[in-house]
């Protein structure tokens, strides 16, 4: 019984650490795409003031569509 109370615990110890390692790692992607998020928010916002290409800022809505949606799908993993 004791084997299987050490096995146990060890099983445990591995799969809380592969989570950590997981969380670790979720972290990272959604540190990454807030700063790509607030890159392209100052994009959008040099592109709305000075509209030399129009279409800088339909690309640019697009882009961060899809950055929002990648926050939010990286914060439900979590």
């Amino acid at each position: 019984m004791n084997m299987r109370t050490c096995y146990h615990r060890r099983i445990i110890r591995f799969s809380s650490d592969k989570a950590l390692a997981m969380n670790k790692k979720v972290q990272k992607q959604l540190e990454v795409a807030k700063k790509k998020l607030a890159n392209l928010q100052q994009q959008l916002s040099g592109a709305k003031k000075q509209p030399d290409d129009p279409a800088d800022v339909p690309r640019l809505d697009k882009e961060i569509a899809a950055v929002h949606a990648e926050i939010t799908k990286l914060k439900s993993a979590e």
